[in-house]
């Protein structure tokens, strides 16, 4: 299931999770799919892992991962910084 999100409701639903007691949030206040909560969890705990790492990690597909990545880079919530073998991704909503 997907919902619309924005950078300020994704930085919102952060913090509910870095705050939240329980580490997540209610289904209803998500603004992120199940699979782009996942991969930026992932990112989040370690930046340097490939792509195929974290299809290993998420047990996703190779190209759920990579759309879940773009879809994350579009709206500026991570950006990668180097290059692609030994580059890592950024977490951008501090």
């Amino acid at each position: 299931m997907r919902f619309p999100y924005n950078k300020e409701a994704v930085k919102i639903l952060v913090e509910q999770t870095n705050n939240s007691v329980n580490g997540g949030v209610s289904e209803a206040k998500m603004q992120l799919s199940e699979n782009a909560l996942l991969v930026l969890n992932i990112i989040k705990h370690d930046g340097t892992l490939t792509q195929k790492q974290i299809v290993e990690q998420s047990k996703l597909s190779v190209r759920s991962v990579q759309r879940t990545i773009k879809e994350l880079r579009d709206n500026e919530i991570i950006a990668r910084e180097g290059f692609d073998k030994s580059g890592k991704y950024i977490y951008l909503l501090q």
